[in-house]
Parts: C-alpha cells; sequence; structure tokens
C-alpha cells in the first residue's frame, strides 16, 4: 500500500507541475495564459491572479510566466527527489505540496490529491515499522 501511495503522490506531483510549466510555456508561445471558453471564468485569468496582483506582480507579466515554469520545474525536482527515496525530500514535496494550493483551481485539487497520498504513504510506512516492533517483541 506504502509504495503504490508514494507512486501515485509522485504521479499527481508531476502532472500538476507538468500543467504549470505547459501553462508558463503557453503564455510565452501565444502571447497570454490560457483561459476558459465558458463558465463562470469565461475570458478571464484563474484566482491565481488575484494573488499575483495583490503581491504587486502583474498576472500576464514576463515575471508571473517566469514564476509559472520555475515553480514547476522545482516542483519535478522534488518529486523526483520523493521518488528516490532522497533525505528530507518527504517533508519538502508535502511543503511544496501545501504552498502550490496557489494555483487554483487545478493546483489546489492536484495539490490536496497529493497530499492525501503523501498521508497515506506516511501512515503505510508507519504500520509497516510498528508491525516490525511488534514481531520483534514477540520472538
Amino acid at each position: 500500500m506504502g509504495q503504490l501511495a508514494k507512486y501515485l503522490a509522485v504521479l499527481v506531483a508531476f502532472a500538476n507541475y507538468s500543467y504549470m510549466i505547459w501553462e508558463g510555456v503557453y503564455a510565452f508561445l501565444y502571447g497570454g495564459f490560457m483561459r476558459p471558453e465558458s463558465g463562470v471564468l469565461t475570458g478571464k485569468l484563474g484566482p491565481w491572479s488575484s494573488l499575483f496582483e495583490s503581491a504587486g506582480i502583474n498576472p500576464e507579466s514576463i515575471l508571473s510566466r517566469c514564476i509559472f515554469i520555475l515553480w514547476g520545474l522545482v516542483g519535478y525536482f522534488l518529486a523526483y527527489r520523493f521518488a528516490f527515496e532522497k533525505k528530507h525530500s518527504f517533508i519538502i514535496l508535502v511543503l511544496y505540496s501545501f504552498l502550490s494550493m496557489w494555483y487554483m483551481a487545478i493546483g489546489t485539487a492536484a495539490s490536496i490529491l497529493c497530499l492525501i497520498f503523501l498521508t497515506a504513504y506516511i501512515i503505510a510506512i508507519k504500520m509497516a515499522v510498528d508491525d516490525q516492533s511488534e514481531n520483534l517483541n514477540l520472538q
């Protein structure tokens, strides 16, 4: 169960950060970010743009495009480190997934899903360690 949760967390993280990179590259190639063609936000940027504006960053600027690409690349790196069990990679990916919730709504949903899988992973690891300890005590 633990390995499945780990693989799913990495898969969701890669999907999330791939989408962020794609959105940044798209903005460079086509002169702006993707916008919904229907629904409440038709023709508008996502809710993340309000966060950028409150931080003094123009959501259509080159800086915001670079932030998307860089954020995605760092996410790739952290998911890779977790996949190969590098030191401190679990807690760093948990924190980064939490911080990635600003990218509403796709990034928020993917980050929550990633956090669920990371939680399942750590619970499975703890249960396995507890089972080993119990087996040692019985012998």
